[in-house]
């Protein structure tokens, strides 16, 4: 049982930029035309808090984050985007440390240094204390980029 079970829903696991797709408007009751809007598409469904679902929006399209001063954009973009949803910042926050942690540990063992590098980047950073030596966010690939 989850800490905060009575919120646990269905959560996306995967949502970002590339699986949320801009769906035209439709025919609506009458044929009048109904709002055009969009549909999230690669879901990898899980039952856990909505905040779980924050992560991928935090590791994908850092090379989107501001030259100087990546870290702190990180942290806003997790903040707003929570905020935005109604979700608590800080749990999503947590959550998506532990899942680049988690992401950290299967790309060393793959050996996928430069994804490894940029999950290491994002965790430390989101822990408050980003980790000397790690390349620049925007010299870090997209996940699926490095092997």
């Amino acid at each position: 049982m989850g800490r905060r079970s009575s919120r646990d829903l269905l959560v996306h696991t995967d949502l970002h930029f590339l699986n949320v797709l801009a769906r035209p408007g439709t025919a609506g009751p009458a044929g009048t035309p109904a709002p055009a809007g969009y549909a999230a598409i690669d879901p990898q469904p899980m039952i856990g808090e909505p905040e779980f679902g924050v992560a991928p929006l935090l590791w994908n399209r850092i090379g989107d984050l501001p030259a100087a001063n990546p870290g702190p954009a990180l942290l806003r973009r997790c903040h707003d985007f929570s905020a935005a949803a109604g979700l608590d910042p800080e749990v999503a926050r947590q959550w998506g440390i532990a899942r680049e942690v988690e992401n950290a540990l299967e790309y060393a063992a793959q050996g996928h240094l430069r994804d490894l590098a940029r999950s290491l980047w994002v965790s430390s950073t989101l822990a408050g204390n980003t980790l000397d030596g790690l390349p620049h966010p925007h010299a870090l690939p997209e996940p699926g980029q490095d092997g």
